[in-house]
């Protein structure tokens, strides 16, 4: 593995990073970047603004890149372990049914 449970991170200074074990939060998210042809207008986010929406148990946000890109998060309580789906497109269904029905521009962003 890699990451804040990797060998370097987990093992003691001074060969490694000697971090404690990583605590579980609680929650997981999907992240990633969208490419909006029609701009990220077309999705209601003015170029100067950072939408994030709070929900029952999940969150998600929309932050411009450049005028037709845009990253999009959405972060959602889960239990520990729980790996999710393991498919590009079934990440992408997981991602979308949390913000389902939020009028905010984010499923769209997704979407794309």
């Amino acid at each position: 593995s890699d990451g804040a449970r990797s060998r370097l991170a987990l093992s003691p200074a001074p060969a490694g990073l000697g971090l404690p074990a990583p605590r579980f939060a609680g929650y997981a998210a999907y992240r990633g970047v969208a490419t909006l042809p029609a701009g990220i207008s077309s999705i209601g986010l003015p170029p100067d603004t950072i939408r994030q929406i709070w929900g029952q148990g999940t969150r998600a946000g929309l932050y411009p890149l450049t005028g037709s890109r845009v990253y999009w998060y959405t972060c959602f309580n889960s239990g520990e372990g729980d790996a999710g789906p393991r498919s590009a497109e079934g990440r992408r269904r997981e991602a979308l049914s949390g913000v389902a029905g939020w009028a905010w521009g984010g499923g769209d962003a997704i979407a794309a």
